[in-house]
């Protein structure tokens, strides 16, 4: 079919009332029909699944399904021929490309995301430098719960973050929880430049190697095999290690461990008392916080 005759197509479906009102009502019966099914699915998922990841996986797959059938079903009712619904698709999906690019990327980004699946709802991730656990996708936005920054004590908000799914290809995305819950975190402690600094690092040692043992123990066994898994792809090591660096007043120890995500404030306070306790059980001195009063005086100048 050439151009002219394309045209001449389009043209004829217009020109018959009759043909043209009769696939309007059609088309608005099958949308209005799409809608129903979909609300009526949402209500059935709602009642008889309780696990909510799995609901939330459920609704995302649904979602894809009713978008396909809704533009397939209007593409089909209008165009009767294959060379006509070809050339067509390929017209709206140029046109489209440069009009609207942003939402063409959204929505590619949540094929992506159904298909590939980087993460899952519950998974903590930062995108864009937004940091929250993952409450559901949709056709445009990944929504987060947000919490606060990584670094200190990742305890949720209560805000709501909404972020558009083309940023997954736009921005480095981190994801917290990609094949095992378990992330590496840092607790110091700073000893005076009189301590005994070997005491110090095998008491830090016994200190990192109990409350890790301790944070295992309440881990489930799928995560820990999971964890394990992860840190032989990268070759690194699962046990928790000490390191001394020096510091302007004293002696910084640190210790470095793995820690689930979801409890990294909790055991990061165990780890730092731990510490704490440990080395005032042998004496090892801390350096205290000095406060020093700054007297103001003014001074006029003739």
């Amino acid at each position: 079919m050439n151009y002219d005759n394309y045209l001449d197509y389009l043209n004829s479906g217009v020109e018959d009332p009759a043909k043209f009102l009769q696939r309007f009502l059609i088309t608005v019966v099958v949308i209005i029909g799409l809608l129903l099914i979909n609300r009526i699915m949402s209500r059935l998922l709602e009642k008889y699944v309780s696990n909510q990841t799995f609901l939330q996986h459920l609704y995302r797959w649904k979602r894809l399904v009713i978008l396909v059938l809704s533009i397939g079903s209007v593409l089909l009712l209008w165009f009767d021929r294959i060379e006509s619904l070809a050339i067509t698709v390929s017209v709206i999906v140029f046109v489209s490309a440069l009009a609207l690019r942003g939402l063409i990327l959204d929505i590619v980004a949540y094929i992506y995301i159904s298909i590939r699946e980087p993460f899952d709802i519950g998974d903590r991730v930062e995108i864009d430098g937004c940091i929250g656990d993952v409450l559901d996708i949709d056709f445009l936005q990944i929504h987060l719960l947000e919490v606060e920054n990584i670094i200190t004590n990742q305890e949720a908000t209560g805000r709501s973050i909404t972020i558009p799914n083309r940023l997954l290809f736009e921005q480095a995305t981190h994801i917290y929880s990609y094949k095992s819950p378990f992330v590496k975190q840092d607790v110091s402690m700073l000893i005076s430049f009189d301590s005994d600094r070997e005491l110090a690092f095998r008491e830090a040692s016994r200190v990192a190697y109990e409350v890790h043992q301790k944070i295992l123990e309440n881990s489930s066994q799928e995560s820990i095999e999971a964890f394990n898994r992860s840190i032989e792809i990268g070759e690194a090591s699962n046990k928790p290690n000490v390191r001394i660096a020096v510091e302007g007043s004293g002696f910084d120890i640190i210790v470095t461990y793995f820690t689930d995500y979801h409890n990294m404030s909790y055991n990061n306070t165990r780890m730092q008392l731990a510490l704490y306790d440990a080395f005032l059980d042998k004496g090892i001195k801390m350096p205290t916080a000095a406060y020093h009063q700054v007297e103001h005086s003014s001074m006029v100048i003739k």
